[in-house]
């Protein structure tokens, strides 16, 4: 490492402006402090700046005394002056110095400074997901929110279709699970790259690629049913059901999905627990398949007005002879069967009463209704929706409400003459 001169040097000059280490000495020497046996500059003597003289500075006797002998008194020197030059000097000299070895320090560094890889442990995500896959089927679908068949049959029918494959450093296996995982327990980027062992643009890239290829899946699996549909097997083969619901296609509900939106549009999507969220509506099927599912509705939107543009924007219909049971939230039409208000009607108000008898035939209706329509919910649970303040058949016109009352009294007179009362 080189020096310089600070008197032919350049640079040397725009450190002199600079504050400096020795502000406290200099204060000392301008009269704004004293000090007494400390060390300065070297010298362990005492400093009493209340009593400094200048250069010069002599009584005017003596300067009298010299201009008679034909002598010319010494030029008059500014010691405070000198000082903080001196030492401003000496300052610029110290931060400059200090500059340059930085200035060296750094260079070396990057000129020996190597790259240092950093997803390099031996327990890659490759390992890890093929370990899951084959041990227990429970840890699988806690994993990846399915089972370990049905990943493996989904990982099929994507590669089948050319949807996704086999890449140099990542297989298709790979690529489903990472996003499984991701859709499954909303890890961040971060801990996605240390669980996997790859960069966040490796992981990003396939979890874009696995939800295309999904997406493109569904105008193959999610599709509304047709005529020549038979009547479902959880229907046709139980007598509590069959005939009275027998031109019962599916079941609709709505449930609401946390959504993150601009803060102005918070009034719209804020449902009536307070949450931000989208009103989703899903057709599902008693094999709990679904086959219709209509998102971006507002989560203050009531259900009945989510129904109404699904069919209205959505593409969704009914089929002519038929109906959807649905829940309170909506109103009751020919195509759209819902309980009747005012009766009990969740499954829970029915158990653990022994043997006790319905009330009337609406009572009996409503039973049937709804542990028909809990089929379509995986374990017969329910959630957490009551009915709606306002009732949904005001938004019904006359003639859809006559047709739809007309339909539901005719299934429930049926019920009711079957066996009466009897649970």
């Amino acid at each position: 490492m080189t020096f310089f001169n600070p008197q032919t040097n350049s640079e040397f000059k725009k450190y002199i402006d600079k504050p400096f280490p020795y502000k406290r000495q200099l204060d000392i020497l301008c009269g704004k402090t004293t000090v007494r046996g400390s060390h300065f500059m070297g010298s362990t003597q005492e400093v009493d700046v209340e009593a400094r003289l200048s250069f010069g500075d002599d009584d005017s006797v003596d300067r009298e005394q010299f201009n008679a002998m034909g002598l010319e008194s010494r030029p008059s020197v500014d010691v405070d002056a000198l000082v903080r030059k001196i030492l401003c000097e000496q300052n610029a000299l110290f931060l400059a110095i200090d500059e340059a070895i930085a200035d060296e320090i750094l260079e070396s560094n990057e000129e020996h400074s190597v790259p240092r890889s950093m997803h390099t442990s031996s327990h890659t995500g490759h390992i890890w997901i093929n370990e899951v896959l084959q041990e227990h089927e429970r840890r699988c679908y806690n994993m990846f929110r399915l089972h370990p068949t049905t990943f493996m049959r989904l990982r099929d029918e994507l590669m089948e279709r050319d949807l996704i494959r086999d890449s140099r450093y990542v297989k298709a296996t790979e690529k489903l699970a990472i996003f499984m995982y991701a859709m499954g327990h909303g890890v961040a980027s971060g801990a996605m790259c240390e669980h996997f062992q790859h960069s966040s643009e490796t992981i990003s890239k396939h979890v874009r690629e696995v939800t295309k290829a999904l997406a493109s899946l569904r105008f193959n699996y999610i599709k509304l049913p047709s005529l020549t549909d038979p009547v479902h097997p959880r229907i046709r083969h139980d007598d509590r059901f069959y005939p009275y619901f027998k031109d019962v296609i599916r079941a609709i509900d709505g449930t609401h999905i946390s959504a993150h939106i601009l803060r102005e549009k918070h009034a719209r999507y804020r449902n009536r627990k307070g949450v931000i969220s989208q009103n989703v509506m899903g057709v599902c099927g008693f094999d709990l398949v679904f086959q219709y599912v209509g998102v971006s509705f507002e989560g203050a939107a009531a259900d009945m007005a989510v129904l109404r543009r699904a069919i209205d924007v959505g593409g969704f219909h009914v089929l002519e002879g038929k109906y959807y049971l649905v829940d309170s939230g909506y109103g009751n039409t020919a195509q759209f069967v819902a309980p009747y208000r005012g009766e009990r009607y969740h499954i829970q108000e029915y158990q653990g009463r022994g043997n006790a008898r319905y009330k009337n035939l609406r009572d009996k209706f409503n039973h049937r209704d709804d542990f028909y329509f809990n089929l379509t919910r995986e374990g017969g649970t329910e959630d957490e929706d009551h009915e709606p303040e306002e009732d949904p058949n005001l938004s019904v016109s006359p003639s859809d409400m006559t047709a739809g009352g007309a339909l539901r009294d005719a299934i429930a007179t049926q019920l009711w003459m079957s066996n009466g009362d009897v649970i």
